[in-house]
């Protein structure tokens, strides 16, 4: 294998690697912002339930 063949499937290993850390970063973001979506409504329901006892 030439020099040049070399180099290309060694750019293409880490552009496979590059898309799969991309990847893996958007689905931690993904559950992240599911994880603030669900605390979120739990937070506005306990603020709702605060607001009823104190008027209470």
């Amino acid at each position: 294998m030439n020099t040049l063949q070399r180099r290309e499937r060694e750019i293409l290993q880490q552009l496979e690697a590059q898309e799969d850390n991309a990847a893996e970063i958007h689905q931690t973001f993904s559950n992240l912002r599911q994880e603030v979506d669900a605390k979120t409504r739990k937070l506005k329901k306990m603020y709702l339930r605060l607001q009823q006892v104190i008027r209470s």
